[in-house]
């Protein structure tokens, strides 16, 4: 089995923002 996520980040250091995604969903209710 192949699990795959994917991470985006914007800006720089710690004043960025980012995201976390599964196929499955998995962190959808995270903060």
């Amino acid at each position: 089995m192949k699990r795959t996520a994917t991470a985006q980040w914007k800006g720089a250091g710690i004043d960025g923002t980012g995201s976390l995604t599964t196929r499955s969903g998995a962190f959808q209710e995270q903060p």
